[in-house]
């Protein structure tokens, strides 16, 4: 577009010197400021295409520049991404390797205190049996048939013939049989199983004994409350024959004062 200026200038330069020598004062003025006009225009137009040059080159280099940046920052990004995921990564681990940690240390602090718990129970149990193995067994004899009844009664008088000093002797001489300190440091094993099953056996004959203990208790109250009931029905029927009334013989709480004979409340 500058060289087309360019030509049409050329050309009117030469035509306005063609007619120059015939051209007035008047019209040379004309020519001339028709000439600068064409001149100030062609500059014009040369400085706006320079301007707009220099606008593209710098458009292109800013986008060019914008581009490298969002590249560097797309870059920039997906490095940070690959850092958080690794750190993730790196933090999940941690955090599964402790939690496997805490809970095999979990199980391993059960395991030792159910360790300790059996071998505390192994322990009393062999105690316990060797110093009840080594006391002297109780016979608890339950008398159930008719003629054993007066050996119930004879049993029961005599344990409540006991004084309470008596009973507590016999209580503390019992507790001292088996109340040892028993050293099972040695007992390792077999001899240890050896224990428990004596101990265990221990348990099944004590549970018995107390059974049979209740049993024989329930059988002696029994036989005195028989006993006693028999006896005022004799004292009443004597009371009869004697011209007594058998009501006031009924009302008295022990009827027949027989040492032989204890009596229990029916209360």
């Amino acid at each position: 577009m500058n060289g087309h200026g360019d030509e049409i200038v050329r050309k009117e330069t030469q035509h306005d010197e063609n007619d120059e020598q015939e051209m007035t004062e008047a019209e040379k003025a004309m020519l001339a400021a028709k000439k600068r006009q064409a001149e100030e225009e062609a500059a014009t137009l040369q400085d706006y295409e320079e301007r707009r040059r220099l606008e593209r080159e710098k458009e292109e280099a800013e986008l060019k520049s914008l581009k490298e940046k969002q590249e560097r920052r797309r870059l920039e990004r997906k490095e940070e991404d690959r850092q958080f995921e690794e750190r993730r990564r790196l933090e999940e681990e941690a955090r599964r390797q402790e939690q496997e940690e805490v809970k095999a240390r979990m199980e391993a602090d059960k395991r030792r205190k159910e360790e300790e718990r059996k071998k505390r129970q192994q322990q009393l149990a062999g105690a316990f049996a060797l110093a009840t193995a080594s006391s002297a067994d109780r016979n608890f004899v339950i008398y159930q048939k008719k003629g054993h009844k007066l050996a119930n009664i004879s049993q029961a008088k005599h344990e409540m013939e006991m004084t309470k000093e008596q009973q507590k002797q016999e209580k503390d001489n019992f507790l001292a049989t088996i109340a040892k300190t028993i050293d099972f440091s040695e007992l390792k094993g077999n001899d240890l199983k050896e224990k428990i099953r004596q101990l265990y056996q221990r348990i099944c004959k004590l549970e018995a004994d107390k059974y049979d203990l209740e049993r024989r208790k329930e059988r002696q109250e029994y036989d005195l409350k028989e006993l006693n009931e028999r006896q005022r029905q004799v004292f009443r029927n004597n009371a009869r024959k004697k011209g007594i009334d058998p009501t006031d013989a009924a009302s008295s709480r022990y009827p027949v004062n027989n040492p032989h004979i204890p009596h229990t409340d029916n209360t």
